[in-house]
């Protein structure tokens, strides 16, 4: 029994870990689960702890696109953060899982061990693999279908048919499997196999294969929705049922198909089934994904395989690192011949649809309903089409304040020509490859024709190395001398002509005005109080409808002048959730409400868009 004092009692809880990873864990207090940060935790699911601190509710910072971790921490049941000031451990679970996954994937290099500890563990991918198999939209696949478990398992029940009958066969793979089980508690996916290899083996040889096996994956789903009903909010679920239900469903489809087409049209057929789930994860559709799942599946299959062995001790760990590796530089090449069309995740309207239609025609295919068919094949393609080209972007234009966090970045759209004020920077990540390449994907954008700094502070540029080497731009403008400057239909203007008279850096500050959808639109960057004033005294009057607040809401910028100068409707504030530089600062507020201007910020309402249609 360990104890650990902190800090002064203020709530007090017990409860079991039932989930944990690097640096967190989920503790369930009789059916109230809380989410508990703890850096290299060694937490083992089963420890029961007894803790005194302070319970709060989530508050997770989710930028534009990313990963939002309060929403999957909702999915599981979590709705609290509980920070500990006393901790003591009532019950340690002998089995330390972590110390064994720890030690089995410290025989690779690093490609392997992302591999392994994706596949075998449920981790995330992270590093060079992760890169290669994203830029050709596979990444996401390899953690929910189990195929490697399933191949592990054939290949073995295969082997053991040769030293024993097939009933023993099918005990010993499936008490494998219960083992190893234990070292991937709770992951969803191996509990699901497990639970129905023991469902198929009563029903074959106990119930002498009463039910049929869609009624035995039919009832594993019901009970475990019953036993969580939140299951079927998380992918792992989604998933692992929709992919064998559809093979069932589509089966009578291909009967009749020999050689190449009975391999390659099924992978077609489940290629289409998963494209509002490409969407939804990458933003776009890749038809290399479809090769490349073809070509790279059998080796993920194989070292899935090997990643078992070496996990059982058969020390075959050159050849798993040299399967790896060989799935990277497949994933590389495969990239360098990318074809792919950025299209926005389906709505929540349009999935219906989807796979109505993809049913539909699963159905009267198989029926050979000609004149329906042929009606719906036309209706179900033109539809589609319509969705994913651009249509709609060449008819509106659009503003948009992207939720970068501790820093600046403004899309402007008009029509098929696209501007970037500022790309924003964060030390601690890319966000070019994290937020701004999938934002401009869900747009269907496929170059920015022009990025404006205002200046050269990180949290202003710091994104453009990356968003340049990943992500098509034609031009950068950094000085004031090229102003004013037409794209498109817009012409941009800038207001500091006072620019580089100064060493400070924000005194430098471009000050970008232009005009779209008849609203007027002045984006200030750091531009200090010292440079409103000049413009003030520079020009008689500026057109400002929306302002977006000068360095972050500062009150080094913003002053009450400036604002009943440009007397703008509504004020935009972009700055990072709880930083650290009390951003935007409260007199700035006061000043914005006390003129009456609504007040937006990104870090409570996210990315900000202004939009309308193009006028004739």
């Amino acid at each position: 029994m360990s104890f650990v004092n902190i800090s002064t009692n203020r709530n007090e809880c017990k409860g079991a870990v039932v989930e944990t990873k690097e640096n967190y864990y989920i503790l369930d207090s009789f059916g109230e689960k809380f989410y508990i940060y703890e850096k290299n935790n060694t937490k083992e699911v089963g420890d029961w702890l007894s803790i005194k601190g302070k319970q709060e509710e989530l508050d997770f910072i989710t930028l534009e696109s990313e990963f939002n971790f309060e929403d999957y921490l909702n999915k599981c049941g979590v709705y609290k953060r509980f920070t500990i000031y006393q901790e003591e451990t009532v019950f340690r679970t002998p089995i330390r899982t972590k110390k064994v996954r720890n030690n089995f994937l410290s025989h690779f290099d690093e490609n392997t061990k992302d591999l392994y500890s994706s596949i075998l563990f449920s981790n995330s991918l992270n590093g060079e693999l992760t890169t290669s198999l994203r830029n050709i939209n596979i990444s996401r696949l390899i953690s929910f279908g189990g195929v490697y478990i399933y191949a592990f398992l054939k290949i073995l029940e295969m082997l053991l048919s040769k030293f024993c009958k097939e009933k023993a066969a099918n005990i010993v793979s499936t008490s494998i499997l219960g083992f190893y089980s234990i070292f991937t508690f709770p992951r969803f996916t191996v509990i699901k196999i497990l639970f129905i290899r023991i469902l198929r083996l009563i029903n074959k040889y106990k119930l002498k294969n009463a039910f049929s096996n869609a009624s035995i994956i039919g009832f594993s789903g019901i009970i475990f929705l019953l036993l969580n009903a939140r299951l079927a909010k998380q992918d792992a679920f989604i998933l692992g049922y929709l992919i064998p239900i559809n093979n069932i469903l589509s089966s009578g489809l291909f009967i009749k198909l020999k050689g190449f087409k009975k391999k390659i049209i099924p992978l077609i057929w489940l290629y289409f089934f998963f494209i509002p789930f490409e969407l939804n994860y990458n933003h776009c559709t890749n038809f290399v994904s479809f090769f490349g799942q073809i070509i790279l599946s059998p080796i993920f299959i194989l070292s899935g395989f090997i990643g078992f062995l070496c996990f059982f001790k058969i020390p075959i760990y050159p050849v798993a690192n040299l399967s790896t590796n060989l799935i990277v530089w497949i994933s590389k090449g495969l990239s360098f011949i990318s074809f792919s069309i950025n299209v926005p995740e389906f709505s929540a309207y349009f999935i219906p649809f989807y796979y109505f239609g993809y049913y539909a025609l699963m159905y009267y295919s198989q029926i050979k309903f000609i004149p329906i068919l042929r009606f719906l094949r036309i209706s179900y393609a033109s539809v589609l089409l319509l969705y994913i080209f651009p249509i709609k972007n060449s008819i509106t234009q659009e503003v948009t304040f992207i939720n970068v966090g501790q820093g600046d970045c403004c899309l402007i759209r008009d029509g098929n020509n696209t501007v970037l004020i500022d790309t924003g920077g964060l030390t601690y990540k890319d966000l070019a490859t994290s937020s701004l390449i999938p934002y401009f994907k869900s747009k269907r954008l496929y170059n920015i024709d022009c990025v404006f700094l205002t200046h050269q502070d990180f949290d202003h540029c710091g994104a453009l190395d990356s968003l340049k080497e990943h992500f098509k731009v034609k031009n950068v403008v950094t000085s004031h001398k090229l102003f004013p400057i037409k794209i498109g239909n817009v012409e941009f203007k800038n207001y500091n002509i006072f620019s580089y008279s100064s060493s400070e850096e924000n005194d430098n500050s471009l000050v970008i005005g232009f005009e779209i959808g008849k609203l007027n639109y002045l984006v200030t960057g750091d531009a200090p109080i010292e440079i409103e004033n000049k413009i003030m005294e520079r020009y008689s009057n500026i057109p400002c409808d929306i302002l977006k607040v000068g360095h972050h809401g500062s009150k080094t910028s913003t002053s009450d002048a400036f604002v009943k100068y440009l007397s703008p409707k509504e004020a935009i504030i972009s700055c990072g959730k709880n930083n650290k530089y009390g951003h935007p600062h409260d007199s700035v507020i006061k000043i914005l409400k006390n003129n009456n201007i609504t007040i937006k910020r990104t870090d409570i309402l996210g990315t900000i868009t202004y939009s309308n249609y193009k006028s004739l």
